[in-house]
């Protein structure tokens, strides 16, 4: 074959690898960056429409990946459940603004606790037109499931689970303080909570106690 047909072949050949590549992974993984940061910064606005969930997530997100590493997980997996921590109440978009920042909660109507209560299945639908994040969905559809109302439990994902503690931890320390906080936690494990992420909490919690005091002793 002659070497300049066979140099048009190489370059024809090199063009279609990089078209193929180009089209195949560089777009997807480029749609999917931006719907990614997209949906980061609709769950930065959620924060921002309820003043109330203000702070919540940063430090929901450090407890889960740190309960995560407790548990045995991975790195990327410990990434992932940081991901789904983030994005696990976009689907407040679809509750009222009045109802959460106005109304008291044990003063909703039957109605207005329903509406409230499909917000992770929202997230979770929102979620799931992501393919590269589609595995959340089931992870954000379940994160406040109770222990105990699940008769296969064994379907509900760990991220789930550690997502109902860390989430419920954060508001009960906020309105009952933290001693309270873990007894509600200590009484509800094995009922409303995984007993196994409410123990590693406790003890990193507990942990996390110590460490504070210690380090006023020496500054004192």
């Amino acid at each position: 074959m002659d070497i300049e047909v066979i140099g048009v072949v190489a370059v024809a050949l090199a063009a279609s690898l990089c078209l193929l590549y180009y089209v195949s992974i560089w777009l997807p993984r480029q749609f999917n960056r931006r719907i990614l940061e997209s949906l980061e910064a609709f769950s930065k606005a959620i924060e921002l429409r309820f003043p109330s969930h203000r702070g919540t997530t940063e430090l929901a997100m450090d407890r889960a990946a740190e309960l995560g590493h407790r548990l045995g997980f991975g790195a990327s997996r410990i990434a992932e459940l940081e991901m789904a921590t983030r994005l696990r109440d976009i689907g407040l978009v679809a509750v009222p603004y009045r109802l959460v920042n106005h109304a008291d909660m044990n003063e909703w109507t039957v109605e207005e606790q329903l509406v409230y209560d499909k917000h992770p299945e929202v997230g979770a639908a929102m979620i799931e037109q992501v393919p590269s994040l589609r595995h959340l969905g089931c992870v954000v559809r379940y994160h406040h499931v109770r222990w105990d109302r699940t008769r296969d439990r064994e379907d509900i994902p760990m991220e789930s689970r550690i997502l109902k503690v860390v989430t419920d931890y954060g508001w009960l320390e906020r309105e009952v303080g933290p001693d309270h906080a873990k007894a509600i936690l200590t009484r509800l494990a094995g009922h409303d909570y995984h007993p196994d992420v409410v123990r590693h909490l406790l003890t990193m919690l507990n942990s996390e106690s110590e460490s504070g005091f210690a380090r006023a002793v020496v500054r004192a």
